[in-house]
């Protein structure tokens, strides 16, 4: 398949400019790919979010113990919606697949 015809999905948490780290590398893979971005992002972060206009399906996660650990999100809805943005894609590409890996 043509990289220019492959439809390519990033998944990742918190796609805002102060994230640094594992954004950098989503930002890196835009730049060739043009992909799709499915983002969990927090309350904290979704103002933030919001400015930076980049394009970007925001799954709103939880404020309580679920969210923060596991980006539990606010709304099955939410999810349903970055499902369908999945089962189109060619290629998905997860950041930060095992958030908590080393504790």
């Amino acid at each position: 398949m043509n990289q220019s015809n492959m439809k390519v999905v990033q998944v990742c948490l918190e796609y805002v400019p102060s994230a640094g780290g594992n954004i950098i590398t989503v930002v890196d893979f835009n730049r060739v790919f043009n992909p799709s971005i499915i983002a969990f992002t927090s309350a904290d972060n979704m103002v933030q979010a919001q400015e930076w206009n980049q394009n970007v399906f925001r799954v709103p996660i939880r404020a309580g113990i679920l969210g923060r650990c596991y980006s539990w999100p606010v709304s099955s809805a939410d999810l349903h919606k970055a499902e369908l943005i999945l089962r189109q894609a060619d290629l998905v590409i997860f950041h930060l697949l095992y958030r908590y890996h080393f504790q």
